[in-house]
């Protein structure tokens, strides 16, 4: 047996042409977002360390390390937009 009905392609699905001005748009949100939350969690930095009890290069590192995924997640924004 075979089948008379063609399955859909991934070409077909995207019927909507998107605007590389939009594209920029959602970059520029999120890298003022990932600023913003950048200098949120820098200001927060002697809480942190006070809360959890750690020294000043540890707290550094846990910020290093949230900028490193806020990064990634605006990249991925950009492809997955």
């Amino acid at each position: 047996m075979h089948r008379t009905k063609k399955e859909p392609s991934l070409n077909t699905l995207s019927t909507k042409e998107k605007s590389p001005l939009s594209l920029l748009g959602v970059l520029y949100a999120c890298a003022f977002l990932a600023g913003f939350s950048e200098n949120l969690m820098n200001m927060a930095l002697v809480a942190i360390m006070g809360d959890y009890a750690i020294d000043s290069i540890s707290a550094q590192w846990l910020v290093t390390g949230y900028m490193v995924v806020t990064t990634i997640m605006v990249t991925l924004a950009a492809f997955l937009y």
